[in-house]
C-alpha cells in the first residue's frame, strides 16, 4: 500500500528575502496559538473529506515548511504531530522534518523539536560567504550558519543544507568552498539550487530593469556539472536533479511526492493532492494570507482558494514532471494505475522512440528516466513527450 505525506506551512519569516517567491510574510505580530488551532481544525476537516482508502494509509512523512518554521514554539510542533497521530497510523520509520533558518536555530530549540519527534532538520545556509549572504538578503552570517549546523547535529543525525549557486559574481572556488564545508561536517544530505529569478520578487524588479545581471547559461551549466561530479565522487547520490544524499538519507517526504503519492497540505498557502470522499483526485491550494486563512478556517473549517479535480491529462503531466526529476524516473505502471489508461495513450510515441534512440531517455523495468546527458533538458523533454 502507498503511504501518505503531510505538509504543514508556517507562513512567517523575520524578513522577506529578495529572491523568495514562497508564501512567506514578514512578521510583526501574530497569534501562534490561534494559527496552530486552525491547523489542527483543518487536519480534522481534511481527514473527514478523505476517501476511505486514504484514511487507511500510513503517514510516512510530516514536513514543516515555510516561511521559517523554526520561529515556532516546539510545543506547537508537538501539538500538530499529536493531532496527526490521533488521525492516522504512522510508519515505523516516519520522517519528521522542519526547515530552520540559522538565526532561529538555537541549541535548546533544536533539542525541544527533537523531543517532540522531529528527526530531520533542513537548514537554509544558502552560502558561507558573508558578501553573498548579504546579496541574498539573509539575516545570518557564515559563523551563525556554522553554529546552527552544530546545534542541529547535536539534536538529530539527519541534517540537510540548502545551498544556492549561480549568483552574480560568485566564483566556482567560492562554491567549492561551501561544498567542502558540507563534506567536512558530514551532512548526509545537500540541496543545491540554482538561483532563478521569479516574478513578484525584489530580484525580478531589478532583473527586468537591467540592474541585476545573471550568469550566462554556460556558467550555470559549469556550476551544475561541477556540483554533480564533485558530490558523486564523494559518496553522494544525485537522486533528484537538485538533491544529493548519502545512502539511506534521501528526503522521504519529497520522494513520496515526486513519486506522485497523495499528500495533505495544511496551513496558509499549502498545496495538497489527495483522493476525496467522492473518489476524485483533488488538487488543493489554501488561501495565502495568514489572517484570511485563519478567518476561513474559523468560518468554514477549510481555507481553499482553489480546488481542481484532476483529469488524466493533468495527472500524466504532473507525474512526468515530478517523476522524471528522480534518478529512478517515473513508474509507468503506477501512472497507468492512477489514470486507468495505457501510457501510450498520452505520450507521443514517435518522440518517445526518438528520445530513447538518442539516449535522452531510457527504460529500466517499469520506469522511464532521464540519462546523464539529458538532466538539463527535463522541461523540454516533457513538453515534447506529452500528446
Amino acid at each position: 500500500m502507498k503511504n501518505l505525506s503531510i505538509y504543514v506551512h508556517w507562513p512567517w519569516c523575520k524578513s522577506k528575502c529578495p529572491y523568495c517567491d514562497f508564501n512567506s510574510h514578514s512578521y510583526k505580530q501574530y497569534d501562534e496559538d490561534e494559527y496552530i488551532a486552525c491547523v489542527l481544525a483543518e487536519l480534522d476537516r481534511v481527514y473527514a473529506n478523505l476517501h476511505d482508502s486514504q484514511k487507511s494509509q500510513k503517514v510516512c512523512s510530516i514536513y514543516f515548511g515555510g516561511g521559517t518554521p523554526s520561529l515556532m514554539q516546539a510545543k506547537s510542533i508537538g501539538l500538530v504531530i499529536d493531532k496527526i497521530k490521533s488521525l492516522f497510523d504512522l510508519t515505523d520509520n516516519i520522517e519528521i522534518s522542519t526547515e530552520c533558518n540559522p538565526t532561529s536555530a538555537e541549541a535548546q530549540k533544536m533539542q525541544e523539536f527533537a523531543s517532540f519527534g522531529v528527526n530531520r532538520v533542513s537548514i537554509g545556509v544558502q552560502s558561507l560567504r558573508n558578501d553573498l549572504l548579504k546579496f541574498l538578503g539573509r539575516e545570518h552570517d557564515a559563523s551563525e550558519a556554522m553554529q546552527a549546523i552544530k546545534y542541529a547535529f547535536s539534536a538529530v543525525k539527519n541534517v540537510n543544507f540548502d545551498l544556492i549557486y549561480g549568483l552574480p559574481e560568485q566564483k566556482l572556488e567560492d562554491w567549492q568552498s561551501d561544498l567542502d564545508y558540507a563534506l567536512k561536517v558530514g551532512t548526509p544530505h545537500i540541496s543545491c539550487y540554482q538561483l532563478t529569478i521569479e516574478k513578484n520578487t525584489a530580484f525580478y524588479n531589478l532583473y527586468k530593469n537591467n540592474k541585476l545581471i545573471m550568469p550566462n547559461v554556460d556558467t550555470q551549466a559549469e556550476f551544475f556539472n561541477y556540483t554533480r561530479k564533485f558530490l558523486m565522487e564523494n559518496g553522494y547520490e544525485n537522486y533528484e536533479v537538485s538533491n544529493f544524499a548519502k545512502d539511506g538519507f534521501e528526503c522521504k517526504h519529497n520522494v513520496n511526492i515526486w513519486q506522485y503519492n497523495s499528500y495533505i497540505g495544511v496551513g496558509a498557502g499549502a498545496h495538497g493532492r489527495y483522493i476525496n470522499a467522492h473518489g476524485d483526485y483533488l488538487a488543493t491550494q489554501n488561501i495565502k494570507s495568514p489572517s484570511q486563512y485563519v478567518k476561513a478556517i474559523k468560518e468554514k473549517g477549510l481555507a481553499y482558494s482553489k480546488t481542481e479535480v484532476l483529469g488524466n491529462d493533468a495527472i500524466s503531466f504532473e507525474m512526468l514532471l515530478l517523476g522524471l526529476r528522480l534518478k529512478q524516473g517515473v513508474n509507468l505502471t503506477h501512472l497507468e494505475e492512477i489514470t486507468g489508461q495505457n501510457s501510450d495513450s498520452f505520450m507521443n510515441k514517435q518522440k518517445l522512440d526518438l528520445f530513447l534512440k538518442e539516449g535522452l531517455l531510457e527504460k529500466s523495468g517499469d520506469n522511464l528516466r532521464l540519462t546523464e546527458k539529458s538532466y538539463h533538458l527535463l522541461n523540454q523533454i516533457i513538453e515534447e513527450l506529452l500528446v
